[in-house]
């Protein structure tokens, strides 16, 4: 029986089209090229399973998976973990490109230390045409020994794209990987950090593709079985809950979860946290039956806690107004 290889990724997909053979393309580029990639098709209804038939045809690192009845996205994240059996293990995304050298240059970041649970690129922004529109590097203090520098330097950021980091396959099990809730990816990163420290590349080997079916609301569906029913209320402030309860978990060491807490206490009261929270009071404003006494009391309160951005939150919601000819509430 021959050995696995070293490195596994898998590949969830539902209705990949039209970029999933620039994805695919992208990993069968790699310079590192032992690894396994097996692709989870998520009931797509699109030509998803023709494209990766002809890729598969000519390379036999790649493996097809297939259920009939959509279970949503957070599922098919974990099949890809149970399809796979690489020591190490990343996820890719049908929209999103991997550089050529990205299990390279993060293969040889691991293996700097084995204190190291994760490898996490930078991140090159493009566009539905493939652009490059911007880019975000990923906070050093991520590598950090000391687990309350790194946690707070990942509550610090507005926007977390860690999850498709290079990842050691026992410090992934031992997380809650995705579950059917808003910021699983979130979640599960906070989770590696509390147990390990993650080294980061200041390269922009990812590129993360940034377009509107990447909305807070069609991504929340899309983690659900069906792919339907509405955007949770307060999504930000059950994020937190969910960081708070990650602090909880029995197999964790005391001194990380009074780490955790703490961060999350600061994090609580800090600018990052205070605009997620406007934001989820901007989509209560936005959403169906929502009383005037109780829009008014929304405002009041973004009011408080961010006066520039609710200001701007106001505008953009009047443009949008006036542009689809409604009348000023």
């Amino acid at each position: 029986m021959t050995a696995p290889p070293p490195v596994s990724v898998g590949l969830p997909v539902r209705n990949g089209m039209p970029y999933l053979p620039e994805s695919l393309a992208a990993l069968r580029r790699q310079s590192f090229a032992d690894f396994e990639l097996v692709v989870c098709d998520n009931a797509s209804t699109d030509d998803t399973a023709e494209v990766v038939h002809e890729f598969a045809r000519d390379d036999p690192r790649i493996r097809y998976v297939r259920v009939d009845v959509d279970a949503g996205a957070g599922a098919n994240f974990n099949r890809c973990v149970a399809e796979t059996s690489g020591e190490l293990f990343s996820w890719a995304a049908s929209d999103d490109r991997f550089r050529p050298s990205y299990l390279e240059r993060a293969l040889g970041a691991l293996s700097e230390s084995n204190e190291f649970a994760m490898c996490t690129p930078s991140v090159a922004f493009v566009d539905e045409n493939g652009a490059v529109t911007g880019g975000v590097t990923q906070p050093r203090d991520l590598s950090s020994s000391d687990v309350g520098i790194r946690l707070r330097a990942y509550l610090d950021r507005r926007s977390w794209y860690m999850v498709y980091g290079l990842v050691r396959r026992q410090a992934l099990l031992g997380t809650c990987l995705f579950r059917p809730r808003y910021g699983p990816d979130v979640v599960l990163v906070w989770e590696l950090l509390l147990r390990g420290r993650i080294t980061t590349l200041d390269e922009p080997l990812l590129e993360y593709r940034r377009y509107a079916v990447k909305r807070a609301a069609d991504v929340w569906r899309g983690l659900q079985a069906g792919s339907t029913g509405p955007p949770p209320s307060w999504p930000h402030v059950g994020l937190y809950r969910d960081l708070v309860g990650s602090c909880a978990r029995p197999d964790l060491d005391r001194g990380a979860s009074l780490a955790g807490r703490r961060a999350l206490k600061r994090w609580a009261v800090s600018t990052p946290f205070r605009d997620l929270v406007v934001d989820d009071l901007r989509d209560e404003l936005r959403r169906p039956g929502t009383s005037g006494l109780r829009k008014a009391s929304y405002l009041g309160a973004a009011g408080l806690l961010r006066p520039r951005r609710a200001l701007r939150n106001a505008r953009r919601a009047m443009s949008l107004r006036f542009l689809r000819g409604e009348e000023p509430a």
